[in-house]
């Protein structure tokens, strides 16, 4: 009799055991394994790109600006939208400027580059596994969310006269708050507002391009023209446009999407302080300049009085 019923017994705990509700590992879980090697990778980079200024932009000025010329014309055809953003306007303004906030340069444009890239991720993340959307209809929003840029450029232009980038930077701050308000109509309109008013704000520096290079440092220097707008390129992709969907991620593993929009707020928050920062200097900079130039044109006036 036990004979008979041991074979029945070890089929029915292989029967529950099946049934059983089975542990899976989700991605989110092992952030850990994705964020050190990305910055491992994030220290390297940039260790290698300083030995390139520091060793080698000053020996081959001619391959540099070849160098330069062919990546910012594969930025253009690629993507089409200038990332010499606030990097040029931080850096360009003035030599002491760019003396004062190198760091706070890059800085800015890394966090637009941030800010953008785990937008794209973390709303996609939410539409799918929040609100329930099939992956045709999170194409769509997100499409749509991308292509209010178009629409934006176009109003800008009309009222560029009374549109700042100072006005941007609060209007995406405001955005980022929004995206705390946990419904997908919230979302996704907050999300249409943050996009352009971060991605379109390069074209305040385009347009101001001329102007502020008449400030920028001496060629030869190591953050003159060709430098800075080399190193902005390389750095937003390289740090921006990397670990902008990992921290979006991130935020919605630790906290959903209240996580995901405190990333935001993070993003916005820091570059609407360090451009403030960057104009208080600027102003600074120009008043010194002001006040030194009368200085020196009367000690050349009394020079040749003198001769």
């Amino acid at each position: 009799m036990l004979a008979l019923e041991e074979p029945g017994f070890a089929v029915g705990l292989l029967q529950k055991s099946a049934r059983a509700p089975t542990t899976k590992i989700m991605p989110e879980c092992l952030m850990v394994d994705v964020v050190i090697p990305a910055v491992v990778l994030t220290v390297l980079g940039t260790l290698v790109l300083y030995l390139i200024f520091r060793f080698a932009v000053d020996a081959a000025p001619t391959t540099y600006m070849l160098a330069l010329g062919v990546y910012a014309n594969f930025q253009d055809t690629t993507r089409a939208v200038d990332d010499n953003l606030l990097f040029t306007l931080v850096l360009v303004k003035s030599y002491s400027l760019a003396a004062q906030f190198q760091a706070g340069g890059r800085l800015l444009l890394v966090l637009r580059n941030l800010a953008l890239a785990s937008l794209e991720v973390g709303t996609a993340e939410l539409f799918q596994k929040k609100y329930y959307f099939p992956p045709v209809a999170v194409g769509l929003f997100c499409a749509l969310i991308v292509f209010t840029a178009l629409p934006v450029q176009l109003l800008y232009e009309r009222l560029q006269g009374h549109i700042s980038l100072h006005a941007m930077l609060w209007a995406s701050f405001a955005a980022g708050c929004f995206l705390m308000f946990e419904s997908f109509s919230a979302l996704f309109t907050a999300s249409m507002l943050f996009f352009p008013m971060m991605a379109l704000s390069s074209g305040i520096v385009m347009a101001h391009r001329r102007k502020m290079q008449e400030y920028v440092m001496p060629d030869g220097s190591l953050l003159d023209r060709n430098t800075t707008t080399l190193l902005g390129l390389v750095m937003a992709d390289f740090l921006g446009r990397g670990l902008g969907p990992i921290s979006a991620r991130y935020g919605i593993y630790l906290g959903g999407q209240r996580g995901f929009a405190l990333t935001q707020v993070t993003y916005a928050a820091l570059s609407l302080v360090l451009f403030v920062l960057s104009e208080t200097a600027s102003k600074k900079a120009r008043k010194d300049t002001s006040e030194s130039s009368p200085q020196s044109q009367s000690e050349e006036s009394s020079s040749s009085k003198g001769d």
